[in-house]
């Protein structure tokens, strides 16, 4: 009778940085497509993540703010660079919103990060914008920007993405493996 081995739950860290909650809902929506990969997915608020160390592999995202993540989850990147270059790293941006998206320019420091933690992908977003949530300076650039109020999240994209991750994580022999280039 053989004994099958049985492959160890992968530990996700789904960290967000989201300050009205939309960018969250994203990030939990990818936990629950990686759950449904087998993975133990973990959806934290950046500013929540006491260690990396416990996790396999990471999914780290942010809106966006003027091409710009919100700062913790841009310093939970900065500060573990080196236990994050040692593991599989996704990362997401969430913020245009409006057809067409405002602002138009997706890129910005979440695809600038790529490359500080050698991660695998980055994906950008549409975001949510509820004018009612947002102060007066923020109403004042939403006007500026001439940027819909609404949301563009496109929950499909999301998934799909998250089964993207899902995939290759279940494929993953070697999670300490650098990803090809």
């Amino acid at each position: 009778m053989g004994n099958a081995q049985r492959r160890p739950l992968l530990k996700v860290l789904v960290a967000v940085g989201s300050k009205y909650g939309a960018t969250r809902e994203i990030a939990q929506a990818i936990s629950d497509v990686l759950r449904d990969f087998g993975c133990d997915a973990e959806c934290q608020d950046a500013k929540d993540v006491e260690s990396v160390d416990p996790y396999d592999a990471f999914v780290i995202g942010s809106a966006l703010y003027g091409g710009f993540w919100r700062r913790d989850a841009s310093e939970l990147v900065h500060d573990n660079i080196k236990a994050l270059r040692s593991k599989p790293v996704w990362l997401f941006s969430s913020g245009p919103v409006g057809l067409p998206p405002r602002p138009a320019e997706t890129v910005g420091e979440g695809e600038a990060l790529v490359d500080v933690v050698n991660a695998r992908a980055h994906e950008a977003f549409s975001g949510c914008l509820n004018s009612e949530r947002l102060n007066f300076g923020e109403q004042a650039i939403v006007r500026g920007l001439k940027a819909s109020v609404g949301d563009y999240r496109e929950w499909g994209q999301v998934k799909n993405w998250a089964r993207e991750i899902g995939h290759q994580l279940t494929k993953v022999e070697d999670l300490s493996e650098e990803p090809a280039t």
